[in-house]
């Protein structure tokens, strides 16, 4: 009975700490530091004579396939390392190919998933999204998806409030050693001017809201934790919180989420067959609650290690361990909670 950690050598303290946590209850987890294969890790996937199983082998160990109870799919960043002077082009095919590899493994273990691979893949969909939140009852922000300037142009004159912009996914720009994020960013007149770049690259479109305060909903299982941030206090970080997120880290707080709020996050993260994930919703000056997006596989070191101090690592802990150990949880009656 173990619990299968597939992450990569970067990550988050928060997985070294659920992994502690993990252990501690009695049950032995093996970490699979992604970055590490192939170059550092060997992995076995063989089938024959009518039986199927796999082997992985690095520097913690070696943990066959029959041992595998839980998996934990966290991240899959796999040969961050590759031999001098290899044309790109093959390099990221190997990347692409080690990349298969690793899920085809994940997907091969009949146990526990947090969560399957396939659901994190269509709930990290913003369309999806929007539409699933919409039909249960919550409110979502205007929004277009688009590459033709005129249809922008003409969305940004339909909206009084002002449109910010966002990428579907999280771009990270790598140059020279640095890691870039491409942020939420406001629209302004003399962005319409040359829009030509939609051409190679579309983005979203979106109204912009008044914030009283921003809001991370974290869902484990049937528990739920909220904090809220007022990021209109700090003039950089009005449009993106996560512009000043480092000096606003300790300035998050326990906020109590209205029950109707509640349960349509959970029956959200339950539509896409999750365990977990991460919502953000922005409150309103006159308190209404707008859902901007679900990570399926959202961070949450911060708040665990900054105020509010969510215990939400101890959460994925006791899912893991009763996911290892067959264990069907009970459902629940919904919660927020901020201790």
């Amino acid at each position: 009975m173990t619990v299968l950690l597939l992450t990569w050598s970067g990550d988050a303290s928060s997985v070294s700490k659920v992994q502690s946590l993990v252990e501690q209850g009695g049950t032995p987890c093996f970490r699979l530091d992604s970055d590490q294969y192939p170059s550092a890790v060997e992995i076995d996937l063989q089938d024959d004579n009518g039986t199927g199983h796999f082997e992985i082998r690095s520097n913690q160990g070696r943990v066959r396939s029959d041992e595998i109870t839980a998996v934990w799919y966290r991240r899959c960043r796999p040969a961050l390392e590759s031999p001098e002077d290899t044309e790109q082009a093959l390099v990221d095919a190997s990347r692409e190919e080690a990349r298969s590899v690793l899920k085809g493994l994940v997907a091969t273990v009949p146990g526990f998933h947090l969560d399957p691979e396939p659901r994190v893949v269509r709930a990290a969909h913003k369309p999806v999204q929007l539409q699933v939140a919409r039909s249960l009852g919550m409110e979502i922000p205007r929004t277009l998806v688009s590459n033709s300037p005129q249809s922008v142009k003409k969305f940004v004159r339909s909206i009084r409030t002002g449109v910010v912009t966002k990428m579907q996914t999280a771009v990270r720009l790598a140059n020279e050693g640095s890691v870039r994020c491409v942020l939420t960013n406001q629209l302004h007149p003399e962005d319409l001017e040359d829009l030509n770049g939609l051409r190679w690259c579309p983005m979203v479109f979106q109204e912009m809201l008044p914030k009283k305060v921003e809001l991370r909903v974290t869902v484990v299982g049937n528990q739920i934790f909220t904090a809220a941030i007022d990021s209109q206090s700090v003039e950089t970080a009005e449009v993106d919180w996560r512009r000043d997120g480092v000096d606003l880290a300790d300035h998050w707080t326990p906020y109590e989420l209205p029950s109707l709020v509640a349960n349509q996050c959970l029956q959200l993260v339950q539509h896409f067959g999750l365990n977990y994930g991460a919502i953000d919703f922005v409150v309103t000056p006159d308190d209404r609650h707008v859902f901007l997006e679900i990570n399926p596989q959202g961070e949450f070191a911060w708040l665990e290690e900054n105020s509010p101090g969510l215990p939400i690592s101890v959460a994925i802990a006791n899912l893991l361990r009763r996911g290892a150990r067959g264990t069907k949880e009970r459902p629940e009656v919904a919660r927020s909670s901020g201790s």
